[in-house]
């Protein structure tokens, strides 16, 4: 597999990231951390992201310090360590939009 994560739009024009999630792990054995990333930013959006295989959740606006926390997270070294991952956002509230000022 040439990537360590994928940064997955959950809202593309001919496959969406849903289905396009599920694609990959129906074509690979071993398929990359996918971290969805969208703005809707309700738990049932969590959970249908969660569901369709995505590793995890980054609500947008995405800051910078998100985006690396995440990436340092899902890194292909950090997985090896630490078979037994939960999504970080199931241990970290992430501010969301109404929290931007």
């Amino acid at each position: 597999m040439p990537y360590d994560l994928i940064l997955m739009d959950c809202q593309m024009s001919i496959l969406d990231g849903y289905e396009t999630t599920r694609e990959i792990h129906r074509l690979y054995s071993q398929p990359p951390a996918i971290v969805a990333m969208t703005a809707n930013a309700m738990k049932e959006d969590v959970e249908k992201c969660l569901n369709a295989g995505m590793d995890d959740y980054l609500s947008k606006p995405v800051s910078k310090a998100m985006l690396a926390a995440m990436l340092e997270r899902w890194s292909r070294a950090n997985r090896m360590r630490h078979r037994q991952m939960v999504p970080l956002s199931a241990i970290v509230q992430f501010p969301t939009q109404k929290h931007w000022k």
